[in-house]
């Protein structure tokens, strides 16, 4: 990721590797959209089935970090790490996208 874990970092990955469904809520500037982009990419990797809704200050944010999240999934590094997701370019877009999966979905990743 280019930086080094901060307490603060590895407190918020814990919480959200012991709740399926959590919220997470830092002052600006700790570090959430970076932790956070990169965990979805994490899970999706594990669970290319995985549903995750993405949820900032506005549409605009969410769009920018939505792009962000499918720029870590069409890096190289992440396909030396999770060779097997592939995104659906039929449903690659600006505000929501999928990967490809063995599993049925009717709704974005």
């Amino acid at each position: 990721m280019g930086f080094a874990q901060g307490e603060i970092h590895k407190r918020m990955q814990k919480h959200l590797t012991m709740h399926d469904n959590c919220y997470c809520e830092y002052p600006r500037g700790h570090g959430k959209t970076s932790q956070l982009t990169m965990r979805c990419a994490w899970e999706i990797g594990n669970d290319p089935s995985v549903r995750i809704k993405y949820i900032q200050q506005s549409e605009t944010e969410a769009k920018k970090t939505t792009g962000l999240i499918k720029s870590i999934l069409e890096s190289d590094l992440y396909k030396v790490v999770f060779p097997e997701i592939e995104p659906d370019m039929d449903t690659w877009r600006t505000s929501d996208f999928k990967v490809k999966t063995k599993k049925w979905q009717r709704d974005a990743t």
